[in-house]
């Protein structure tokens, strides 16, 4: 009789263990993936987007986004949204958010608009969404990313391209760089989809 007792809670323990450790493992799983991002610099709202290209180009009116794509799952590095830019009821361009995450302790991640030419893929113009700072303090980054205004987004021009760095920010060229690569990747896979 005892042997039976014994029997019975133990097969009603050993599920009931089982199925804890695995929600245990879940909750851990579902923690860790929704931490991990917790040190980057999120995507800001709709309107301060539009804030941003209101004082990047002073001569839009009446600025809406529409979406166009969303990253799913959010990359650490790379395009975060694409919208389409209307003025006045017609399109004016595209604006890509992108996020760099830069390995490096005392250096804060990057996070960018940057609009351009929907038709030509020329950069209009890239602005910051968070402020930039260096060892030194917050610095305005506009002279440096002027730089890249006019510029194509085919894969030649960005092989080839000139630019004055940061001083006290080696990483600045090259992140820029990458991200706009990583908007060429983006442009190339949407224009398959569009041909399929």
């Amino acid at each position: 009789m005892v042997n039976i007792k014994k029997r019975v809670i133990i097969l009603f323990c050993v599920p009931f263990v089982i199925l804890m450790l695995l929600a245990i493992s879940l909750l851990a799983l579902y923690q860790q993936r929704s931490m991990r991002y917790l040190d980057l610099p999120e995507l800001p709202a709709k309107r301060a987007i539009v804030a941003k290209i209101f004082t990047a180009m002073p001569t839009w009116q009446d600025v809406k986004l529409q979406d166009l794509y969303l990253a799913h799952p959010e990359p650490r590095s790379g395009v975060l949204v694409v919208y389409s830019v209307y003025d006045t009821k017609q399109r004016v361009g595209k604006l890509v958010v992108v996020r760099h995450d830069i390995a490096c302790t005392t250096c804060k991640d990057l996070l960018l608009g940057i609009l351009f030419d929907p038709v030509k893929h020329k950069v209009l113009r890239i602005f910051p969404l968070e402020s930039w700072e260096l060892e030194t303090g917050v610095y305005d980054p506009t002279t440096f990313l002027d730089q890249f205004m006019g510029r194509s987004l085919e894969i030649p021009d960005l092989d080839n391209v000139e630019i004055d760095g940061i001083s006290g920010a080696t990483y600045s060229v090259q992140a820029t760089l990458s991200q706009l690569r990583e908007i060429q990747n983006w442009l190339i896979k949407e224009s398959k989809q569009l041909s399929d």
